[in-house]
């Protein structure tokens, strides 16, 4: 068989082999399963200590520490609140237009103007312009502290006011907050 010419290509290939398997016999031998396990058990991320990093637990015992977190708090709660005002509360959010007046005065009355952004917008109904400016003060100082979805609540509950409202002062009064405070975006 004739000889044929290498070209520079093929010497750098027989190069690199020849090197790559004369390297494969000085390097050590591979490493068992058991030395591989080791090694990956000294690296500094692997946890150390077990109780540095407890383990999760179960659905149920998340489900049963949750339950008395929960039963807890309201244990807590129910030592503070009043429930007379929480029950004229749930009457001033769940009352018709005909009657909203007359329990908003009896609520405003009895325990002051509240602090609810939810009892606040329901008070922008009222049919006097004296509540109604009351009531959008005190949202103005609770607004800042709102999250997203109770400012989109309330800018919804506005905007009803501010289209639908019975008196035409107090739609005026919602649709000035609405624009003062850059709340008025988009449609319903």
């Amino acid at each position: 068989m004739p000889s044929r010419k290498l070209d520079h290509e093929d010497r750098l290939i027989r190069q690199l082999s020849r090197r790559s398997r004369e390297s494969g016999r000085q390097t050590r031998e591979p490493l068992t399963w058991r030395d591989r396990d080791r090694l990956k058990d000294r690296s500094k991320h692997a946890n150390r200590d077990p109780r540095d990093f407890p383990r999760p637990a179960s659905n149920r015992a998340r489900y049963l520490e949750e339950r008395t977190r929960k039963a807890s708090l309201d244990a807590a709660n129910a030592l503070f609140e009043n429930p007379d005002r929480r029950a004229d509360e749930h009457k001033l959010l769940r009352a018709t237009s005909t009657e909203l007046d007359q329990l908003a005065n009896a609520f405003i009355e009895k325990y002051g103007y509240p602090s609810d952004p939810e009892l606040l917008a329901r008070l922008v109904e009222h049919s006097s312009i004296d509540v109604v400016k009351q009531a959008l003060e005190r949202l103005q100082t609770v607004l800042p502290d709102l999250d997203d979805r109770q400012r989109d609540s309330l800018v919804q509950s506005l905007k009803l006011v501010s289209m639908m409202g019975r008196e035409p002062a107090a739609r005026r009064a919602a649709s000035g907050f609405l624009r003062r405070n850059k709340l008025s975006h988009g449609p319903i």
